[in-house]
């Protein structure tokens, strides 16, 4: 039922083995790897499964993904959401940022993403020179360079936008991506 919402990190698995590799975990190696509760871990892995995504082996309880590829990304995306909880102003940018929004492919970008955990060490300032989104999931677990937010989460922050220009963005971040 596409009513029973992801869990982000259910939605950071999926765009993980997508972008970054194949995810052959136990869920006490989730929550290493990610770095979240074994109940997070948990309901994401319980919700894959209800899904069909996955299925855990009987012997070790190691997950393993139906798909991959393409039929993984065209089977999860009417599920997958924005990954942005909240949108903020600051002035003073805390340390594991990401180069992130629309302009990401531009030089004078000045939107960046950081994790709920990283945003309770900053300040806003509704004046803030600095436009910072707070993501539902650790954005740096995507970000192959650690500068940048990875694109399948950006085009995911864009695709609902009704502006032309988010579109237009949007579609050329999903192009960029080697599914």
């Amino acid at each position: 039922d596409i009513k029973d919402p992801i869990p982000p990190l259910a939605q950071c698995m999926i765009l993980y083995v997508l972008q970054i590799g194949y995810l052959t975990e136990t869920i006490n190696e989730l929550t290493e790897l990610f770095e979240v509760s074994y109940s997070t871990a948990n309901r994401a892995v319980r919700w894959l499964q209800s899904k069909g995504f996955i299925f855990t082996g009987r012997v070790n309880n190691n997950i393993q993904f139906l798909f991959m590829g393409y039929e993984l990304w065209d089977k999860a995306l009417p599920y997958l959401i924005s990954p942005i909880e909240k949108t903020i102003k600051v002035n003073t940018l805390p340390t594991n940022t990401l180069l992130s929004g629309k302009y990401i492919i531009s030089d004078n970008n000045k939107t960046f993403a950081i994790s709920k955990d990283v945003s309770k060490d900053i300040s806003e300032d509704i004046n803030g020179q600095f436009t910072v989104d707070i993501w539902k999931y650790n954005p740096m677990i995507l970000s192959k360079d650690k500068k940048h937010a990875d694109y399948l989460s950006l085009y995911l922050s864009l695709k609902d936008n009704t502006d032309k220009e988010s579109s237009s963005i949007a579609n050329k971040l999903i192009k960029e991506v080697k599914l």
